[in-house]
């Protein structure tokens, strides 16, 4: 059979949402992060797929409240606290002197309109399984995966008022790259 390797998916929007925790959790902001490098390779005729993500090129892409991810606020953040939160997420959160990417290695699965991708997702020098649903949205291919940084050993890494305000092990990524079928 004749098996047709995809473009590499290197456009498009990938989007980090981090939540807060704690008995102050009201007075904080929740974060939005953009990544804007990675690389996607999908052979649909095979049912692989594998994703790099430049943890670096991350950029703190806005604030939310109350968890309505719709409600961005670009202006809430100084460029000081942006460069503070920049270091909390590349550094203490995700190490990324030590580990400069977060890779997924598995296998698409056909599910009505999009897919389903199983495997492992690798944070931190640490792979977990990871099975996420991949939709169909016009010309793009589009998905939200939650995840429990807590699950790969990643600390925690704000806490503040003696732990009535903190980040939620809690992060949410949702995508929507061109679909290069």
């Amino acid at each position: 059979t004749h098996t047709t390797t995809m473009p590499l998916i290197k456009d498009g929007d990938v989007f980090i949402y981090t939540h807060k925790a704690g008995l102050l959790a009201a007075a904080g902001h929740e974060h939005r992060f953009k990544m804007e490098k990675f690389e996607i390779n999908a052979d649909f005729d095979a049912g692989t797929v594998n994703a790099k993500f430049w943890v670096e090129s991350v950029e703190v892409a806005g604030a939310y409240r109350n968890g309505n991810r719709d409600d961005v606020d670009m202006d809430a953040l100084s460029d000081d606290n942006k460069e503070q939160v920049y270091g909390q997420f590349t550094g203490d959160l995700l190490d990324s002197s030590n580990f400069p990417y977060v890779t997924f290695e598995g296998t698409l699965a056909a599910a009505g309109d999009g897919f389903t991708a199983t495997g492992q997702l690798e944070m931190r020098g640490q792979k977990k399984d990871l099975t996420f649903n991949i939709a169909k949205d016009g010309s793009n291919l589009k998905g939200e995966v939650e995840l429990v940084p807590s699950q790969w050993g990643v600390p925690l890494p704000f806490s503040a008022m003696l732990g009535a305000m903190k980040v939620a092990d809690k992060v949410e990524l949702t995508f929507s790259v061109p679909d290069p079928r």
